[in-house]
């Protein structure tokens, strides 16, 4: 083989491994897999965010999604979600259920364990000024405070609910705060990631 077309198919060879690294990264974007030898499980970890509901005028800040399966066995595995969700401070408080529908089915699941919070930050308001001799400088004209309520929570999805989900199109999460409801639609790549991580083994 002349020295040409040895170094044409070690280019060639080269742009396909590259090719077939980023499809494989691409593929798994946003969802990390460790073997927990404590455990004796494979944990595949998938996070999710939200900051849209379905609603006019939600509460809703933004949800934090963490989703753990835990896998032992062919016949064993569990799916174990972790919520960390922002309202508004003017919000009520966040009842200790989610509702996951799929199809238009409500799947009623209990939270297990909840915490609660009022988050503050203040933010420095700055106007850019010009000095005597033409120099910009930024000064602080004053402060600006948010609140919001934050809840951290977990529970489990049963297992009928996760094969519900594998083959539907139409997921959403729905939160009660008081008189106001928060539906979130899981779609496109949340859903696609949501698909592989029940996938996956």
């Amino acid at each position: 083989m002349n020295l040409q077309i040895r170094h044409k198919l070690i280019l060639f060879m080269g742009f396909f491994l590259i090719g077939f690294l980023l499809q494989s990264c691409l593929a798994f974007r946003g969802i990390t897999v460790v073997d927990d030898a404590v455990y004796s499980t494979r944990r595949i970890k998938a996070e999710f965010l939200y900051d849209i509901a379905q609603e006019h005028n939600s509460p809703l800040i933004s949800l934090n999604q963490k989703i753990i399966k835990e896998v032992k066995s062919d016949s064993w595995y569990q799916y174990r979600v972790y919520d960390f969700i922002r309202l508004k401070r003017s919000s009520f408080g966040l009842e200790k259920k989610v509702f996951i529908i799929v199809d238009n089915v409500p799947f009623k699941v209990d939270i297990e364990f909840i915490e609660s919070e009022i988050f503050s930050q203040i933010d420095e308001q700055r106007k850019d000024v010009l000095t005597a001799d033409s120099t910009k400088i930024s000064v602080v004209t004053g402060y600006t405070e948010s609140q919001s309520r934050d809840y951290r929570f977990t529970y489990l999805i049963e297992n009928e609910v996760i094969e519900k989900i594998e083959k539907s199109s139409n997921v959403m999460l729905r939160y009660y705060s008081g008189p106001d409801l928060i539906t979130i639609k899981i779609r496109g790549i949340n859903l696609s990631n949501l698909k592989k991580l029940i996938e996956l083994q």
